[in-house]
């Protein structure tokens, strides 16, 4: 029997939309904007702009950014807030937007899940898609759909990121990063063929041009593009992924890019595990020293979004 789901669409008047961290410093956003299709015509999410957007003449990089089976929010809370007021994200995600916008980087982090809350079903509840993940938020089909509704949105001149302000997005210069769920999501969009065939997709429908960056996806059989020695899945760019070896996933990613070669890169993490990057909010300063070798979560978080960076920034030259 088919489930019907009732849309939760977020209303806010505009003046509740937008936190401004500080004048002229990186503007914080809650946003919405058009969805996929019928089934969800509205997405929300939340943009992180580069001090000097609204008054610079140049054109800017962005990156879409896809989040894990528990949502973008801290503790699953819609409504949490830091003290600046700004929204209070998970720590690996809301220190990556705040990262790129400080990079001078367009960030726009994509809500998935909570505009399709079926009614009756308590917001906080559903944010949690960690057990067997809702049809409606499959990160194989659905969700790439949203990723590519979010480029959408970010070149769309006449929706504009600011209040007034045209966009100022390079349409060539839009890249994907994920987490978990998410990044299944950036490796299918990213890939060269659709999931079910080897058939290379036409150039003309590659949208996300920047290297790729994922943490932690899975990587077997639901991922499709066969599996084991048979695995056809190759990124059409340069994507890089990040994984512990203590995660149940390492296995099949390391095979994955294994076979598929440059422009993959595989990175494993000695004694890290699954989510290792949500340590801590607090952007790493440095790495941990080489000797002895590092090993664990917080060693693999610090190098992780230090090499991560610098691979993005690579192509931004």
């Amino acid at each position: 029997m088919a489930v019907l789901h009732h849309l939760l669409i977020i209303t806010l008047p505009l003046a509740a939309l937008l936190w401004r961290v500080a004048e002229g410093a990186i503007s914080v956003t809650v946003v919405s904007f058009p969805g996929p299709n019928t089934a969800t015509p509205t997405l929300s999410g939340v943009l992180y702009l580069p001090s000097g957007y609204r008054t610079s003449t140049a054109t800017f990089p962005a990156m879409v950014l896809m989040h894990g089976c528990s949502g973008i929010w801290s503790n699953r809370n819609v409504s949490a807030r830091n003290k600046d007021n700004t929204p209070n994200l998970q720590n690996h995600i809301e220190k990556w937007g705040l990262k790129l916008a400080g990079q001078g980087i367009v960030a726009l982090v994509v809500d998935s899940i909570s505009n399709r809350k079926p009614a009756g079903v308590d917001m906080r509840d559903w944010q949690d898609q960690c057990g067997t993940a809702d049809p409606s938020v499959d990160s194989y089909t659905v969700r790439v759909l949203d990723a590519r509704a979010a480029y959408a949105y970010l070149i769309d001149t006449a929706a504009g990121l600011a209040p007034s302000i045209p966009s100022k997005v390079n349409s060539a210069r839009v890249g994907l990063m994920g987490w978990s769920q998410g990044a299944q999501t950036v490796l299918t969009e990213a890939a060269e063929s659709g999931r079910d065939s080897s058939t290379l997709r036409p150039d003309s429908d590659f949208l996300f041009r920047l290297p790729s960056i994922t943490f932690y996806p899975g990587c077997g059989a639901d991922l499709a593009f066969r599996t084991g020695s048979g695995s056809f899945w190759r990124p059409k760019f340069a994507l890089r992924l990040n994984i512990g070896t203590m995660d149940d996933f390492y296995s099949d990613c390391q095979t994955r890019t294994t076979l598929a070669g440059s422009p993959s890169v595989f990175v494993g993490y000695t004694n890290a595990t699954h989510s290792f990057d949500n340590v801590d909010q607090t952007w790493p300063t440095a790495s941990c020293p080489s000797s002895p070798p590092p090993a664990g979560d917080t060693c693999a978080m610090k190098a992780a979004d230090i090499d991560s960076l610098a691979f993005l920034q690579a192509a931004l030259v």
